[in-house]
C-alpha cells in the first residue's frame, strides 16, 4: 500500500521553506560581505591557508570538533560568525581556490567532504522508494531534507531572535503563537536513552535507541552547530553529537519491524551514542512537516546550555521539543540513596527533593530516561505518559 502526502500540509511547508530560503540567504550574504572584510586572501601566505584548510577539514570531519580549536589554528577567521565558518562551504572553496591559482595543492581529504556521492546514493534510494510512496509524499520528503540539512542551521540564529521577541510588551504574545504554530511544522522530539529500557517492555515503538539508528541507516556523525554557537565551558561535553539519517525517513516507517533490517549501524556511532548518554546529554531526533513528528531527518544529543531549541523550549516556552510520551515512574522512593545524580541529569527540572524523598514533576518531565539509566538504587522507570507533552 502507498503511503500518501497531505496536499495541504505540503503546500504550507513549501510556503515556509521559500520564507526560511529568504532567512539563510540573507545570513549567507551577510556573512560573506563580513568575510570579504576581514580575509584578504591574496595576502594570507600559502602556509596559512593551508593550516586553515586542515583545520577545517579536522573539524568537519570530527577527528577534532571543537570549534575552539578551530579558531586557535586559524586565528584570522576569529572575528567571524562560528555558526557560518562550520556550515558554509563558500569559504574553504574560495581558500581552496586561491591555492590553485598559486599552484599549490589544497589538504588532502577535503574532497571527501563534498557530498556528491551522498547525493548519487539519495537519488537511488528516491527510485527504490518510487514503488511504495507517492510522489507529493516524497516531495514533502524532499522539502524536509532542503529545510533540515541546508534551512536550519542557517535559520539558528533567526529561531533565537524570535524567541526573544515574543518577550516583547506589544508583539510578543501574537509572535509567541506564531512561533507555535510554526513548531507543528519544525521541532524535536525527545528519545529514552539506550540504558533506560533495558529489561523492561517495550513501550516505545523501537526497542531502543540503536534500533531507531538502524532503521534511519545512521553512518555518519557530524559537529554540532549549537554547540559550536555556544561554546560550552565543560570540554569533556562531545560536540560531535549530531548523527545524520541517510534519509529523510517516517517516524512510523522507524517503528516497523523490519524495515531496514540489512543495515549496521557503525562501531564509530554506538561509541558516541554511549558517550553522550554517560554525558547526560538527551536524544533527541529533529522532525519536519506535519502532523508533528511525521518525518526525521537527525538524531541530535542535546544539553540545555548549549541546544538551540532546549533554550526556546526551557526559557521562552517555544514548543520546539516535544516529549517521548513517557514518564518517569519512582517505584520505591524510601530506597533512594540520596546520591542527587537524577536531580543534577534533568534538564527539564522535573526531578527534585521534597524533604529526604524524591519526586518528579510529570509535566516537566520528557521522557528522556536519563535518570533512569543512572539512578544506583534502581527505584526508577519509564512508563507511558499523557502523550506528547508540549509546552503552551
Amino acid at each position: 500500500m502507498k503511503q500518501k502526502g497531505r496536499l495541504g500540509y505540503t503546500l504550507v511547508f513549501f510556503l515556509i521553506c521559500i520564507f526560511f530560503s529568504a532567512v539563510a540567504l540573507h545570513w549567507e550574504l551577510k556573512h560573506r560581505a563580513a568575510f570579504r572584510r576581514s580575509a584578504h586572501l591574496k595576502k594570507i601566505s600559502t602556509r596559512d591557508l593551508v593550516e586553515i584548510l586542515e583545520a577545517y577539514y579536522d573539524l568537519k570531519s570530527c577527528r577534532d570538533p571543537f570549534m575552539e580549536h578551530f579558531l586557535d589554528r586559524a586565528p584570522l577567521l576569529k572575528g567571524l560568525n562560528r555558526l557560518w565558518l562550520l556550515n558554509s562551504n563558500w569559504w574553504p572553496e574560495r581558500m581552496a581556490r586561491e591555492l590553485r591559482r598559486r599552484g599549490a595543492a589544497p589538504p588532502q581529504g577535503l574532497e571527501a567532504l563534498n557530498v556528491k556521492e551522498e547525493a548519487r546514493a539519495i537519488l537511488e534510494e528516491l527510485k527504490r522508494r518510487r514503488r511504495t510512496k507517492t510522489l507529493l509524499y516524497e516531495i514533502d520528503s524532499l522539502l524536509g531534507g532542503y529545510f533540515g540539512v541546508f534551512l536550519e542551521v542557517r535559520s539558528l540564529e533567526f529561531f533565537l531572535a524570535w524567541g526573544r521577541a515574543t518577550r516583547r510588551r506589544l508583539l510578543g504574545k501574537p509572535l509567541k503563537r506564531l512561533f507555535a504554530w510554526f513548531c507543528r511544522y519544525f521541532n524535536g522530539l525527545v528519545i529514552p536513552c539506550q540504558d533506560s529500557l533495558e529489561g523492561r517492555p517495550r513501550i516505545v515503538p523501537y526497542e531502543n535507541v540503536l534500533t531507531l539508528l538502524q532503521r534511519a541507516g545512521v553512518g555518519r556523525i557530524q559537529p554540532c552547530s549549537c554547540k559550536a554557537y555556544y561554546l560550552p565551558a565543560d570540554r569533556r561535553m562531545p560536540r560531535d553529537t549530531c548523527m545524520g539519517f541517510f534519509y529523510v525517513e517516517d517516524m512510523s516507517d522507524l517503528s516497523r519491524e523490519g524495515y531496514r533490517t540489512d543495515f549496521t549501524v557503525p562501531e564509530k556511532v554506538m561509541a558516541k551514542l554511549k558517550e553522550c548518554e554517560e554525558y547526560g546529554l538527551v536524544h533527541q531526533v529533529m522532525t519536519v512537516s506535519r502532523p508533528e513528528g511525521r518525518k526525521g531527518y537527525v538524531l541530535c544529543n542535546c544539553h540545555a546550555d548549549s541546544c538551540i531549541p532546549l533554550v526556546l523550549y526551557l526559557q521562552y516556552g517555544i514548543p520546539m521539543v516535544r516529549g517521548s510520551g513517557l514518564t518517569v515512574q519512582l517505584t520505591d522512593p524510601s530506597r533512594c540513596t540520596l546520591c542527587l545524580k537524577c536531580v543534577n541529569r534533568c534538564m527539564f527540572k522535573a526531578v527534585y527533593l521534597k524533604g529526604d524523598v524524591p519526586a518528579l514533576d510529570e509535566v516537566k518531565c520528557l521522557g528522556c530516561g536519563l535518570c533512569v539509566s543512572t539512578c544506583p538504587a534502581q527505584i526508577r522507570r519509564l512508563v507511558p505518559g499523557s502523550g506528547m507533552k508540549e509546552t503552551a
